[in-house]
């Protein structure tokens, strides 16, 4: 396994592991994640007014990232099934992609979670928590 840890604009290569969801309610600044995979229960118009709040999160971040319209103001109802996963697939790689950047400028904003030997997670963390995770030795 490789070692993620990296320094503010750090010139190398790295991988790691990130989660959508946990870094969405940090970056986005949200209670809850947002609910716009498929699940029981979550028909088409639960999942477009949740895709809708991901595109306005996405068009909100700071530093800021800048998406085609095609992408960025997709009309929803539009799709279903095979498009709708597509859409969805689409944007997590994007948001993934943006957590990177995120971390790459602000490591310090970021948490490596879980351990080298059994597996971890890169995810960006709310500034409250990071002097328990500080105690925790977490980074």
């Amino acid at each position: 396994m490789q070692d993620p840890y990296l320094k503010k604009f750090e010139d190398s290569k790295k991988f790691f592991e990130v989660y959508p969801h946990p870094s969405m309610v940090v970056l986005f600044g949200l209670n809850k994640i947002l609910k716009y995979k498929s699940k029981p229960n979550r028909d088409y118009a639960f999942r477009w007014k949740e895709f809708k709040k991901y595109q306005y999160h996405l068009k909100k971040l700071k530093p800021a990232l800048i998406l085609p319209k095609e992408i960025s103001n997709k009309k929803m109802s539009t799709l279903k099934g095979n498009s709708l996963k597509d859409y969805e697939d689409l944007l997590d790689a994007v948001f993934c992609a943006y957590i990177s950047y995120y971390y790459w400028k602000y490591p310090d904003k970021c948490a490596i979670l879980g351990n080298m030997k059994e597996s971890y997670i890169l995810t960006p963390i709310f500034s409250h928590m990071r002097s328990a995770l500080l105690h925790l030795r977490v980074f």
